[in-house]
């Protein structure tokens, strides 16, 4: 990778257990693979600390395997297939295992141990397969170890420039506007035709039409279920005050004024709507939490927990005023009645 790799990237995906050096350096992982000490060194995945019992503290054994046949080409002046990416020119491993031919081996200290990283490959799972990231040089000068005098990689051995890029990631500044990216786009396309281009906005929009579906729906499915709550208490409530007509009548008696008889239901039915609510937030809360670890954990991505204030507010808010109306109906109209 370049010395700004991350720089284009979002850090929320840069997901690191240990890293040898530079973590008081405002430089980023990318940056530090430029450096002297860098230069020996790579990103590794985590499971290779549980594969192979190594951390930032020991060197690793890369292995470097070249098959020469997977680019046979007949034209003697070309390098390589063009339609292969940079990452099949040299394969290199943290481990022997497997029947290809292990060509050289070479010492490279871990920079960093990671569990995941935007745009390469790392896990923390041992078995699953994951990429080894090391600066153009330190690539240039482990192509030249294994393969030697063989003249289709000489240009690339000889200069960094000649290393073919798989992918180059753009990162806009926040004034760029929308048109000034489509130019940008247009230009590019130009230049080379048969470019992949990328554009996030496209999966940005598609996201923001679900994002407000599912807000609209949530919406729609809160104002039914208060809906059936209000009449589901208006009707307990109203049941309530019915077998209690004699105790309002008695209390009525004693001089208790009406409007005190009224309160004592509208707090009691104050005390119901908050403890459901708070019993079903708890519940709801650690249900949705669950799911999104279990996500996490499944996609591998830092999936974050979204906790609905505007909804939550509204929730209550709307219950109170429910558990008022559905107190207040049936006893004030008892008060009066007796």
């Amino acid at each position: 990778v370049s010395p700004n790799f991350l720089s284009a990237t979002t850090s929320q995906f840069l997901i690191k257990t240990e890293q040898a050096f530079g973590n008081n350096l405002n430089a980023t992982l990318s940056e530090l693979l430029y450096t002297p000490a860098g230069s020996q060194s790579a990103w590794m995945a985590t499971s290779v600390k549980r594969l192979l019992g190594i951390s930032t503290d020991d060197l690793g054994v890369l292995s470097l395997k070249y098959d020469s046949s997977r680019y046979d080409n007949p034209k003697a002046n070309e390098l390589v297939d063009p339609n292969q990416e940079s990452s099949d020119y040299l394969s290199v491993l943290t481990s022997a295992a497997g029947s290809t031919e292990v060509l050289s081996s070479t010492h490279v200290r871990p920079l960093a141990l990671l569990t995941q990283s935007p745009g390469v490959v790392f896990t923390d799972r041992p078995g699953s397969s994951f990429d080894t990231v090391v600066s153009f040089h330190t690539f240039q000068r482990l192509l030249r170890k294994v393969t030697g005098d063989d003249p289709r990689w000489r240009a690339m051995t000889n200069s960094v420039r000649d290393i073919p890029l798989a992918k180059v990631l753009i990162k806009m500044v926040p004034t760029i506007t929308a048109d000034q990216k489509d130019e940008l786009i247009a230009r590019i396309r130009q230049q080379k035709s048969s470019v992949s281009i990328f554009d996030y906005r496209t999966v940005e929009k598609g996201v923001n039409t679900f994002q407000t579906i599912i807000t609209f729906s949530g919406l729609f499915i809160t104002a039914i279920v208060l809906c059936l709550s209000f009449f589901s208490l208006v009707a307990s409530m109203f049941s309530n005050i019915q077998n209690q007509n004699k105790e309002i009548g008695v209390m009525l008696a004693l001089g208790m004024p009406a409007r005190y008889v009224v309160l004592t239901y509208i707090f009691e039915s104050f005390v119901l709507v908050f403890a459901s609510s708070l019993l079903g937030l708890f519940t709801g809360v650690l249900v949705a939490y669950t799911m999104t670890l279990q996500q996490s954990v499944m996609t591998a991505l830092p999936i974050p927990f979204y906790f609905p204030y505007p909804f939550v507010v509204f929730i209550f808010f709307a219950g109170w005023i429910s558990a008022f109306a559905a107190s207040f109906i049936p006893a004030n109209g008892m008060t009066h009645k007796t």
